[in-house]
């Protein structure tokens, strides 16, 4: 039997502590800007019976005109990391690592979030994110998507 794991979605929300709240306009001249790209991270084809997890790899990419401490913190929404589909939820995680040891999330629990103290000022810096569906889930065929919000707060 067959899943197929795609459609999981990032949203991005960016942030400067000068507006206290999420990009809307402009920020402040002298404050910085950052500019973020985000590649989607789509696992394929999940065999129900295969012994190895399924990996899948996305990226982000930012560029900021000042070389200011960048923090990106990941969101699931309240019923964690789960993959939606149309009558059962796959587990699944995003991490900082391949071997998927750091979970990325925003800080809480078990979870770490993605640091850059320092950045290149005009340079682009490229995140992984490594996603992983554990192996042997009794899944149903069919599609499965999640939407992950990656909050950027320079």
């Amino acid at each position: 039997m067959r899943a197929t794991l795609t459609g999981l979605v990032v949203l991005l929300i960016l942030s400067s502590p000068a507006l206290r709240e999420p990009v809307a306009a402009a920020p402040p001249p002298g404050a910085g800007q950052c500019r973020v790209e985000v590649s989607p991270l789509a696992f394929g084809t999940y065999q129900v019976f295969a012994l190895s997890d399924t990996v899948a790899v996305g990226r982000l990419a930012y560029r900021c005109t000042a070389s200011v401490p960048v923090r990106i913190a990941l969101s699931y929404g309240t019923s964690g990391p789960k993959l939606k589909g149309n009558s059962s939820e796959a587990d699944y995680a995003i991490c900082l690592d391949p071997a998927c040891t750091a979970l990325w999330g925003d800080g809480s629990g078990a979870t770490q979030t993605y640091f850059d103290p320092s950045p290149p000022t005009n340079r682009p810096v490229t995140v992984y994110l490594y996603g992983r569906v554990p192996a042997l889930q009794d899944l149903a065929a069919g599609a499965y998507h999640a939407m992950v919000v990656a909050t950027i707060t320079w």
